[in-house]
């Protein structure tokens, strides 16, 4: 005889198989004073990778504002899409992006904001902006020269603006 399982535990077990699906991540911030991957939920706060690899129009930004002890290196998957990067880091030591490729969402801001301590935020990964003419702004509002951000290769339909 098979046991009759009620329509409430079908229910509770329904729900707690759909909130355990991966979510859509909103804006993150990494997390950990180490090198890393970028897909690796568990290295930004909220344990939910920011950008999405299924779009082309992601409004999400990735902050990088850990106080790190070294420098570290984070891998980019390929094809990551994502609405802006900041970098806020406060020690002497900075964030290298490297590997894959960023897809910029057109009206993206890849920035170096408020940093103190003496390095450099580098994204060695090419950077594609999306959407036919489409803009893009690298920034640096930081108070220190030393900030200004080492980008790769841009490409797409503009190259942004220098500010």
């Amino acid at each position: 005889m098979k046991p009759k399982i009620s329509r409430s535990f079908q229910a509770i077990t329904l729900l707690s198989l759909v909130g355990s699906a991966p979510l859509h991540a909103a804006s993150q911030s990494w997390k950990i004073d180490s090198d890393g991957l970028w897909i690796d939920s568990g290295n930004w706060v909220g344990d939910a990778t920011p950008g999405s690899i299924a779009s082309l129009d992601n409004t999400d930004t990735a902050t990088f504002g850990f106080t790190l002890t070294a420098s570290r290196f984070v891998a980019v998957d390929s094809n990551r899409n994502i609405g802006g990067i900041t970098f806020s880091n406060t020690s002497a030591y900075g964030f290298s992006l490297l590997s894959g490729n960023l897809k910029l969402t057109s009206g993206g801001i890849i920035q170096s904001s408020g940093n103190t301590g003496a390095h450099t935020d580098t994204i060695g990964s090419a950077v594609e902006i999306q959407g036919d003419g489409a803009t893009a702004n690298f920034t640096n509002s930081s108070t220190l020269a030393t900030r200004l951000l080492s980008i790769g290769a841009v490409t797409g339909a503009s190259t942004g603006a220098n500010v």
